[in-house]
Formats: C-alpha cells, structure tokens, sequence
C-alpha cells in the first residue's frame, strides 16, 4: 500500500475445500485445527459460528491496514466454500467486506437457473447464466445497507466458456446476462477471465458490447452488434458477419454443460490430448506420462480411467451423459457448421474482391469458429464414453453391450477425425486461437507441444482402440509399487 496507494481492493479466494481457512465444513479431510482454538466436541453450529468469526477476523486485518492508507479500500471474497458456515458469515460483512457470488439466493456451489434452452437443466457461471432472479434484490439492498457491496460473476471470455479458446463470439449471450445483472441493480461485476488482450482477438464482439453496455445500458443489441460488424468489416459483408454470430450465439446456446469440462476442467484433465479407448487403463502408465504429468489430480484419482467421477465426486451421470450428447448432436451441428460455411464463404468473396479488412475479419472467426467446433466435438465424444463404457459395464443383455460397443467405436472414429481437424487448425492457423504457454506447460496451460501430443493421442486411441469397456473399480486403492501394466 505505501509503494502503491492508487491500490483499491485485493480479492481472496479459497479453493473450493476452504484450505486456509481452519474449521471450515468443506475441507477435504474435515474440520482442522480444532484442539487448541475451540473442542471438536462442540456441536455443529459452534464449530461453524468460531469459523465464521476467523475468517472475518483476517479479513477486517488485512482491510484495517489497508485502509490507514486508503480509507475506502475493500476485501473482496467468493462464498461458495463457505457453504457451512455461511448463515454466521452473513451478518459480518459490513464496511468494505464484499463478496463475490453468482447469486445471493444460494449456498454453496447451488444453482438457481436454468439453461436458456434446456429446462430440466441447471447451469451456474458461463455464459449460458444469463439470468439473474428479482429475489436478489433484497440481500443486495441488505448488503449495501452495511456498507458492503456484492459483485456479481460474469464472462464473456474464455474462462467458464470454451477454455483454452479464444475469441469465440456470443454477443447476445453477453448482452443477456449484462442486461439481467443490471435490471436487478447490480452496479459492480467480478468478471471472470478478464479482457482477451487486442493483439490476439482483434474482433472480440463480446469484448465490444460490455464496454458500450457500460455506457449505454438501454442500447438496442442488434443495432449495436450491426454497427460493430461494420466497423469490423469497413462495410463490407456486414450482415454475414452478424449472422454468422448469430449462429455461433445459437449454437452455444444449445450446448449442454458437462461440468468442469465445459470450462477449466478441459485443461485440468487434458480432454483435448489424452485417448478416449474404452479401457484407458491398457495403456501403460509410461505411454500416458506425456499428459498425466500435467493433470490436474492426483496419483489415485480415478479421474485417470474413468471421466465420470474426480477423487470423490462423480462428474457425469451416465444418463446425463447420454441426454447431452443426444442434444449437442440434435441442436449444436446444424447452426454451428452453418457458421463456418458463412464464415469461409464470405472469407473468400473479400478475398477475390480485393477487401482485405473483411479478409481479416472473415478468417479470424473462420478459424475460431473451427476450433469452437473441435472442442464441441471432444466435449460430445467424452460425454458417449461416459455413457458407451458405464453402461456397457452395467449391462447384463448381450444385445446392450453390443450397442454400446457400436456407439464407442462410433466415438472413437469422430475422434481421431476431430483430433486430425484441431491439428491441421494448429499447423496452417495463421489466428491466435488457443491459449499456450511459450514457456512450461503446467495443469493450467498447454504448451506449445500441443500439436505434438494430439499426435501422440491419435496414435493411442489407434492401437488401444479394440479393447472392451473396463474400469477398474479399486483403482484409488491401489499401491504404486505392485501395480502391473497391461501391454
């Protein structure tokens, strides 16, 4: 504060255990550090209530020494680990203690709205949350009324959306949540996965709409998205421009969420690289290393050979499983495919008619549109080897197994297709439309070895690809030192 004293805020996160935070009910391995502080044998609601009281503790420290500098400084946190202990959190935050939140209605990682297409499904964070609940208005009135503030999650860039891409346009999605956050009174937003910089998504359509909502948030959405086409394009396939967004807009908007997959989760577990065979476990460790390393998870996590559960939790349902890819391939290829037919068509007219800028625009969302697909498809295929293999495993009818089989080997062809479609993308793309680092690949980040592995991936669901279903079912118990490998 003293070498920066412009700072304003500083946001403190949790994990979704509550890790640093001792007591709290969502830790992983129970409630910490209670021998000396308070006895584990208090009831339920001390235990929450002496929680509660430490967390605001550290919070007021941190905002009472920041503030001898700043007098207006805020502590900003996310409530969604603190599930717990949240009814004796609530009534201490006051005077510059903010929370972040996707709504004030629920606890913990609980969500209140539905799909924008899909009823029976529930989404929380995206760009498919576009809706926010007149209910809100009350706690915000209260939180306000202590001189706190609520800042609501939104995100019309990669992160929760189509992670590691970059640039995917859905401008009305965007103008939905923002006009849905502002018609409650909303006035401040914790925006998730911050500005895509210019240098890499020069026609970033979401980009443009929140900055214009920010001045004019009663503005007319399809006159707005019209006038940024055109000055996108200098006039020049303007219309296709919008109708190709429009169609990208639908597409994503007819997707079904498949968990963390549909946003970080498809990095943290390298969806994108690793093989999909229907025995993941017959590929030898020393063959899975290359993207193992750089999961996010650790050595037992069954995650490993089965993408229907991570550590403790099951991630996908097989009967969700089987409803969302029936739906992507009912309601997501039609509109999306349309897209990139629009896109290279118009790519190519601004090309013979000497139209560089449209040129420029057209290939941009050519290529990302592309990619949108890929990863559309990884999505779609993971979510039939959670229903082909579980329920092949299941099934005790011959005739069961068999069209689980067929629907696998189905999978596994769309997906050496698609993984050949993403490298191609890789090798020719002239766009920027994957997010890499230059410098080490981690569990949060490809690496530029990207290419390389989907390589390694489309090699391995070749070879691996005959054996039936399978998942071990003690894989979290097993000892590293008398594991065996099955060549």
């Amino acid at each position: 504060m003293a070498e920066v004293p412009e700072l304003g805020f500083l946001s403190i996160w949790s994990n979704d255990s509550g890790a640093g935070f001792e007591h709290t009910k969502s830790l992983y391995v129970g409630r910490n550090g209670g021998a000396f502080l308070i006895r584990e044998w208090k009831d339920d609601a001390k235990i929450a209530e002496a929680a509660a009281s430490n967390i605001i503790r550290f919070f007021r420290v941190l905002q009472d020494a920041a503030s001898r500098v700043n007098p207006q400084f805020r502590i900003t946190t996310r409530l969604e680990s603190f599930y717990g202990e949240r009814e004796y959190l609530w009534p201490q935050l006051k005077h510059n203690i903010d929370v972040e939140a996707h709504s004030l209605l629920t606890k913990g990682w609980e969500s209140n709205s539905l799909h924008p297409m899909y009823g029976d499904v529930s989404v929380l964070g995206s760009a498919l949350h576009n809706t926010l609940h007149k209910e809100e208005e009350k706690p915000l009135q209260e939180l306000r009324s202590r001189g706190s503030l609520c800042f609501y999650y939104h995100s019309f860039s990669c992160h929760t959306n189509h992670e590691p891409l970059l640039g995917i346009s859905f401008p009305w999605l965007t103008h939905e949540k923002l006009l849905a956050l502002y018609s409650r009174g909303v006035t401040a937003l914790a925006h998730l996965g911050g500005l895509q910089p210019p240098d890499k998504v020069p026609f970033s359509v979401n980009q443009e709409v929140f900055r214009r909502f920010q001045f004019a948030p009663n503005l007319d959405i399809d006159k707005t998205v019209l006038e940024i086409a055109e000055s996108y394009t200098g006039g020049y396939g303007t219309e296709d421009l919008v109708q190709g967004w429009r169609l990208m807009d639908q597409a994503i908007r007819s997707f079904v969420p498949l968990s963390i997959y549909s946003h970080y989760g498809t990095v943290w577990q390298r969806l994108l690289v690793r093989p999909l065979v229907p025995d993941i476990d017959r590929i030898p460790e020393r063959q899975r290393e290359y993207y193992e390393k750089h999961m996010c998870t650790s050595l037992h996590n069954p995650n490993r050979v089965d993408l229907a559960r991570d550590v403790l939790f099951e991630l996908l349902p097989k009967e969700y499983a089987h409803m969302a890819f029936q739906r992507i391939d009912g309601h997501v290829w039609e509109p999306l495919d349309a897209a990139i037919v629009l896109f290279q068509n118009s790519m190519t007219d601004a090309e013979t008619g000497s139209r560089k800028r449209a040129f420029q625009v057209f290939q941009d969302q050519w290529v990302r549109a592309r990619a949108l697909r890929c990863l559309f498809e990884t999505l779609r295929n993971s979510a039939v080897w959670v229903y082909g293999v579980h329920e092949y495993i299941a099934a005790t009818d011959d005739s069961v197994k068999k069209r689980c089989r067929a629907l696998l080997d189905e999978m596994i062809d769309s997906e050496i297709k698609n993984c050949k479609r993403l490298s191609q993308i890789w090798r020719d793309s002239p766009v920027e439309w994957i997010i890499v680092s230059g410098n080490v690949e981690t569990p949060f980040i490809h690496g530029d070895n990207f290419g390389d592995l989907l390589e390694k991936k489309i090699g391995l669901m070749h070879k691996y690809r005959k054996y039936d279903p399978r998942i071990d079912s003690d894989y979290m118990f097993r000892l590293p030192a008398v594991a065996t490998e099955k060549e």
